[in-house]
């Protein structure tokens, strides 16, 4: 062998070697391409390059590194068709029929769904889950159902979203469960329900909702519906120690996660029993950093101890802010929780109500508990600190109420919140084993009778009537510009009680506890130093007042209605003066200028005369609000049905042209006179064939519509009809449409010709009016005064009178050999039709030169 061929062996030998590399570098490392969609179906690769290398069978090797703007796995992309080339993102649609072609149960998607796909599924799925594996994807629904399955979002599934699905479910521990750093989670309904008959011991007992436990998550805008068990909690034992088994939403150590805007309504499954510590959360949030819960509706009901949102055990930066939470149970319920290590935590802006009475077989139980807001540290873990409880409004109704309860917490500011609670025993704000605390712009108005018995309770802030309770070393307090209204029927209420605690200031607060009010309505227990109570007043006592309301009977929308209301002492029966508002379905009345309407009360009397011009035809609640600086404020509601009302409109004759525009301008009035109020459908009819719809506004129909152009001259019906809404029935009216005959305007071809060619003479005929081509009618044509026939050139038939086509007549013939040269004379005569007169037209437009 010459040097030459050892030299292209070797060569050659070199090139297949990183050939080979390059195909083994690319199975080990990701690549990155950048990818450009063909179709909705067929996915390929622009800037990937793939070369054949035929030697030693290697089928193909990666020629260049290429850009990236998202990875795929090389390995996967390389095939063996070079024909073929990489597939991208697309957007697949699902069903249950075609389910196995792109997923497979719980081992994930297939290979015919890659990274950043859009997965759109559609219609009713059975007993199918759908696990996310590939990063990026969209799983989102088309009317689409999942019965009994679950969406399971793995930690590949990073950036992955869900959303507009619908799943209603059993068998699973949660509809959908999360491990996918940066998933969004929104826009889903959601039905979980597990019971005794499940069948499944390892989901039986945990239901939730939704599930997350990573970061930068978003689940938001959901509808979730949880019916699970109500299970006592296990402190000690197994993975899920000191939680409950029943969640509507539960994050379980993701930080950076946003829960915003869902409703969430959770209980017990109707097949199970409960337990005698059974324990259901609303939304529960464990561990973690940085979390906000914000304008969620919660509502949770069905086991013995039922908590609105739970967020414990080293967390921080937990923002609790503007949800609503309704709590119902027969032992104990409470609103939010925060605490066991809790640092720098809000709760804020919240609308809490409860309602707490034993109902159940348990007739020697500990008493019914109510609790709105508690911060807590419990069993030994680290501090509580830095809470902000500020603005929310809390609403109790239990034997006991805790309506905001402050224990063990560190470093807390609680302001601007209004609190109601009514019990036996009921307290709005109190402090244990909480130091540095600020309460301040707080009112409290509490409600009991100490004259009730109670059964026993384990709390250690033990019950009373009391506004805001210090207690337990809670030092360095600050209670200041409060007002605390508290009532016991038996006369042991307190509107601020110390005990146990130094260093407290109560100042310029308005107090007033059963009869005692300002200073002396604090009390203070035991040798405690530096108290110090300072320009606490006692409220502006105000008289009560009964108040009636007369509404109109029956009355019809947009008419005048006069409006009377009452006032007197409720004592002394003396008529009052003051100021009255009037209020539909809750909505004050307002003037034109959008200012609430304000009437005075002379005499006990207010009148107010007002145009129901705003309101159709349905039941209102007519509130009038009655307010005297002597007299606490009072309101009285009653129903009013007004009535709709017939529409009053005689349409007027019209005349005009087939095919033309025309304006209709009409004020339409009801059958009182009154113009129409609101926005009132229309359609508008000729001889019974809808042409137009249309929006009458406040009356008036004003519009532009365009007659058919092939209605027929002389009397047609012209219809309108409005429809049917909450103000007016639905009205018809018919009149007379008079279409006039068009008269035809008719132009001809200029054409040169030989003796005895053969020529195709065109005219032209449109309406004088409208502008519109002629669409039926029959012609002739004349030259120099002559009839002339159409000539068929195959046929040799002749036709003297045609039908015109779309305004064009048109006539073939062989041009005469007997006709000298010069110019002649073309004329058209048009037989008229049903909307357009008879007509001629002669014009020298035919030339014959040799």
């Amino acid at each position: 062998m010459n040097n030459k061929k050892v030299f292209l062996l070797i060569a050659t030998l070199i090139l297949l070697f990183i050939g080979i590399s390059a195909v083994s570098a690319a199975n080990s490392t990701d690549q990155s391409v950048t990818t450009t969609a063909q179709d909705t179906n067929t996915i390929t690769t622009s800037t990937q390059d793939i070369q054949t290398i035929e030697n030693n069978n290697v089928d193909y090797a990666v020629k260049s590194q290429p850009t990236t703007s998202k990875k795929i796995n090389t390995t996967s992309a390389i095939k063996h068709d070079s024909k073929k080339s990489l597939k991208t993102a697309e957007n697949i649609t699902v069903t249950d029929g075609n389910y196995n072609r792109y997923f497979s149960g719980d081992s994930g998607t297939k290979n015919t769904i890659t990274a950043n796909s859009t997965i759109i599924l559609t219609g009713s799925f059975y007993n199918k889950t759908f696990y996310l594996d590939k990063q990026g994807l969209v799983l989102t629904g088309s009317d689409a159902t999942i019965n009994n399955g679950q969406v399971f979002l793995t930690e590949d599934a990073i950036n992955s979203t869900v959303t507009n699905l619908k799943i209603v479910t059993t068998g699973y521990q949660d509809a959908i469960h999360n491990e996918a750093i940066g998933a969004k989670i929104t826009h889903n309904t959601i039905n979980i329900t597990n019971n005794d008959d499940n069948g499944d011991s390892d989901v039986d007992y945990v239901t939730q909702g939704i599930y997350n436990n990573v970061d930068n998550v978003t689940i938001s805008n959901n509808n979730v519906t949880v019916r699970g068990h109500a299970m006592d909690i296990d402190w000690v034992n197994g993975d899920r120690a000191g939680l409950a088994n029943t969640f509507g939403i539960f994050n379980w150590g993701g930080n950076n996660v946003l829960i915003e805007n869902n409703i969430a309504d959770v209980g017990k499954a109707d097949e199970c029993d409960g337990t005698y510590y059974g324990t259901i959360d609303g939304i529960e949030i464990k561990n973690g950093d940085n979390i906000t819960i914000n304008n969620n509706t919660v509502t949770i009901s069905g086991a013995r101890f039922v908590y609105a949102i739970n967020a414990l055990d080293t967390i921080s930066n937990i923002n609790i802010t503007n949800n609503k939470l309704h709590m119902t149970g027969d032992r104990y319920v409470d609103g939010v929780q925060i605490g066991n290590y809790a640092t720098n935590c809000t709760i804020t802006g919240n609308n809490v109500t409860g309602h707490c009475y034993n109902t159940t077989i348990y007739t020697a139980d500990n008493e019914a508990l109510a609790f709105g807001i508690i911060t807590s540290t419990m069993g030994g873990v680290g501090p509580t600190i830095n809470m902000n409880v500020s603005d929310n409004n809390i609403k109790l109704n239990a034997p006991i109420v805790y309506s905001m309860e402050i224990y063990q917490t560190q470093n807390s500011t609680i302001s601007n919140n209004n609190i109601t609670g009514v019990g036996n025993y009921t307290m709005g704000i109190e402090l244990a084993h909480s130091t540095n605390a600020t309460i301040t712009g707080n009112y409290v108005n509490t409600t009991g009778n100490s004259n009730i018995p109670i059964n026993e309770i384990v709390e250690e802030v033990r019950p009373g009537n009391t506004g805001i309770q210090i207690q337990q070393n809670s030092d360095n307090a600050k209670i200041i510009n409060n007002t605390v209204y508290t009532i016991d029927v038996g006369n042991n209420s307190k509107a601020v009680s110390i005990n146990g605690t130094n260093n407290v200031a109560i100042l310029n607060n308005t107090l007033l506890s059963n009869d005692v009010t300002g200073d002396e309505a604090v009390t203070i227990t035991g040798n405690l130093t530096n108290i110090t109570i300072s320009d606490n007043i006692k409220p502006v006592l105000k008289n009560d007042a009964i108040i009636n309301v007369v509404v109109p009977t029956n009355p019809q929308t947009n008419t005048n209605i006069t409006l009377v209301a009452t006032a007197t002492d409720a004592k002394t029966s003396v008529p009052l003066n003051g100021t009255v508002v009037f209020k539909f379905n809750g909505v004050t009345l307002k003037d034109n200028n959008s200012n609430p309407i304000k009437i005075k009360m002379t005499n006990g009397v207010a009148t107010l005369n007002y145009t129901l011009s705003g309101f159709g035809g349905k039941t209102y609640r007519v509130t009038a609000v009655y307010g005297n600086d002597s007299y606490n404020r009072i309101e009285y509601t009653t129903n009013m049905t007004i009535q709709k009302v017939n529409v009053s409109f005689i349409q007027k004759e019209i005349t005009a042209y087939a095919g033309q525009n025309i304006l209709l301008n009409e004020t339409i009035l009801d059958q009182n006179g009154n113009q129409l109020k609101g926005t009132t459908k229309a359609a508008v009819k000729v001889n019974g064939k809808t042409i137009a719809h249309m929006n009458i506004v406040n009356g008036l129909l004003l519009t532009n519509i365009t007659l058919p152009s092939g209605l027929r001259a002389g009397d047609n019906n012209f219809t309108i009809v409005l429809g049917d809404n909450n103000r007016y029935y639905s009205m018809t009216t018919t009149s007379k449409l008079v279409i006039l005959k068009e008269d035809p305007v008719i132009s001809i071809e200029k054409l040169t010709a030989k003796s005895g060619e053969f020529i195709t003479l065109v005219a032209h005929i449109t309406t004088s009016v409208t502008k519109l081509p002629v669409a039926n009618g029959k012609y002739v044509f004349k030259v120099n005064g002559g009839t002339i026939s159409n000539v068929d050139p195959e046929t040799m038939t002749e036709t003297t009178v045609q039908s015109i086509t779309n305004g064009t007549a048109m006539l073939s013939t062989y041009v005469n050999i007997f006709w000298d040269d010069g110019l002649y004379n073309v004329t058209v005569v048009y037989s008229g039709n049903n909307h357009v007169n008879s007509g001629k037209y002669t014009a020298p437009v035919l030339t014959i030169k040799t």
